[in-house]
């Protein structure tokens, strides 16, 4: 079975867009809505597609992925388009070990000289 997730962006309508002069109202109406739109920062449109090999019960195999990347300056105009593949990737392992929290490593006693200070003093005590 092949997976198909998000959609292949047309290289004929990105060809479109032009770098400078292309307004993001624009870019809705030739691309469509973004997989992504970053909410920190600068205004960066993240188009995805992906397509994965599953057989059975098998972990999914992606073997192919493009991420298209459209930035906008602060007026709503295309000031780049980057374009990424299954190559430009990088694998993250996750380490199975725990992080241990600062308090993990403090006994009941010094937790608790820890806290002094810390309560308002306007709260009444029951």
């Amino acid at each position: 079975m092949i997976d198909t997730h998000g959609d292949l962006l047309d290289q004929d309508r990105l060809a479109m867009l032009e770098v400078g002069t292309t307004p993001y109202t624009e870019v809705m109406q030739i691309l469509g809505s973004p997989s992504v739109r970053t909410t920190f920062g600068s205004e960066d449109w993240i188009y995805i597609y992906s397509q994965q090999k599953r057989m059975a019960f098998f972990k999914p195999e992606e073997f192919k992925r493009t991420v298209t990347v459209l930035k906008f300056n602060p007026q709503g105009i295309l000031r780049d388009i980057e374009t990424k593949d299954l190559a430009d990737g990088k694998n993250i392992l996750i380490s199975p070990e725990k992080t241990r929290a600062d308090m993990d490593s403090l006994s009941i006693i010094d937790q608790i000289k820890s806290n002094v200070g810390r309560f308002s003093q306007d709260t009444p005590v029951n």
